[in-house]
């Protein structure tokens, strides 16, 4: 029965005429044009005509009898439904559930028309790409998201997609983009006097991405960073300041920056970065020549990351872990982890080239070069396969220094 239907039905059993369900809200032959199919109604027009044949809401019909309009709107509703799921999601670490709900969401949007909503889930997706070890997925969505912020003339949600998009390029190797997206987002916060967890924000992602002046915003972002208060983002503040301070030798400093933004990252307010966090605090030790306290932060990572549905996290772990193996002089517990990661077919290329490089440094160190050379090959391989230029080259040049070094000891 069609909606005009059960509206002509409903009115003749409450003993209305066309003229007396129209009352003052509408007219007579607006009523009858509906009960013709001619028309169908508005959101309000329905609930009115329910109300006025003292019916249960949704008696007369669902979003499918609504007007143009009416469609559109739930639609819309319907897109951000599934967006607020996939941020829940997300957030818990829920990654593919996460993106799954993201991609409905769009779909869902992209059947009722541009909405503001279109924005908010391509920057989530950005997120979840990044998170699923999918970089160069991350990377096209970012730029797709990025051109999208500027065609809305906000500088806010500029400067947040530029920061999304240095994240992106970062982690997929292009070290180019990701500074002068991260520099362009903080020139944009300075000149457009944006809220300052913002800026911190760019400064983070400039840092982060190694760019020349990175110096001069690790001394802006130590200042802003005092203004943010105890909140998570003044956690990740300083883990980034941590960071600096171990790639400048300096143990204290980055040890007292991390120690605070242990205390201040939560799980409740940010579960990615607080479960990730152990991981890379182990990682920074280690690229300074620290081991002391690793083996404790590995293990926190361990359990932490076990909450973690990322692939790509668990491979990173295995890759630090191994790191550690090594200069306790345990390789074989390194070549194991090394191989339990690399077990698991759907990690991205670029994760896999990782942990090739980390198992021919592990040959090396026993003497088996011929096997070093084999998985550094393998290494350089996978990252050709990601794009990762640098990545790539670093991997052949093993090659070459292993083969120089294996002439050296025929010689």
């Amino acid at each position: 029965m069609s909606f005009g239907e059960r509206l002509k039905a409903a009115r003749k059993q409450a003993g209305l005429s066309q003229t007396e369900l129209a009352g003052n809200r509408c007219s007579v032959s607006y009523v009858s044009h509906l009960e013709s199919g001619r028309r169908t109604p508005t959101p309000d027009m329905l609930r009115y005509f329910e109300t006025k044949l003292n019916l249960e809401p949704g008696t007369l019909g669902s979003a499918s009898d609504l007007s143009g309009f009416g469609r559109r709107k739930a639609g819309e509703a319907e897109a951000v439904a599934l967006y607020s799921e996939a941020v829940l999601s997300w957030r818990q670490g829920s990654f593919g559930l996460a993106f799954e709900q993201a991609q409905d969401a769009r779909r869902q949007l992209s059947t009722v028309g541009r909405s503001d909503i279109t924005l908010l889930i391509g920057a989530l997706l950005v997120e979840i790409n990044i998170d699923l070890g999918h970089y160069r997925e991350a990377v096209a969505e970012a730029t797709a998201h990025l051109t999208a912020a500027r065609a809305v003339g906000s500088s806010l949600l500029e400067a947040r997609a530029g920061i999304l998009t240095s994240k992106a390029a970062r982690l997929d190797g292009d070290a180019r983009l990701a500074a002068s997206s991260a520099a362009d987002a903080v020139r944009l916060c300075q000149s457009a006097h944006l809220p300052m967890i913002v800026t911190a924000q760019a400064l983070m992602a400039a840092i982060s991405a190694g760019h020349d002046d990175a110096g001069a915003y690790a001394h802006e972002l130590e200042e802003s960073a005092a203004a943010l208060e105890e909140t998570p983002t003044r956690g990740l503040a300083e883990w980034v300041l941590g960071n600096v301070a171990w790639h400048s030798g300096d143990v204290e400093a980055g040890k007292a920056a991390h120690d605070r933004a242990n205390q201040l990252l939560s799980p409740t307010a940010d579960f990615r970065n607080w479960a990730r966090f152990p991981r890379v605090a182990a990682e920074e030790r280690l690229q300074a020549g620290c081991e002391d306290g690793v083996a404790e932060l590995l293990r926190e990572a361990k359990s932490r990351l076990d909450l973690l549905e990322s692939a790509d996290e668990l491979a990173t772990l295995a890759i630090v872990r191994a790191r550690f193996a090594r200069a306790q002089g345990h390789v074989d517990e390194a070549l194991d982890d090394i191989r339990a990661a690399l077990e698991d077919a759907d990690l991205p290329p670029s994760t896999q080239g990782r942990l090739y490089l980390a198992a021919a440094h592990a040959y090396g160190e026993q003497g088996d070069i011929t096997q070093a050379t084999a998985v550094a090959l393998q290494a350089a391989r996978r990252f050709t396969e990601a794009g990762d230029v640098n990545q790539a080259r670093t991997a052949w040049e093993f090659v070459d220094e292993t083969a120089q070094a294996a002439e050296q000891g025929n010689a």
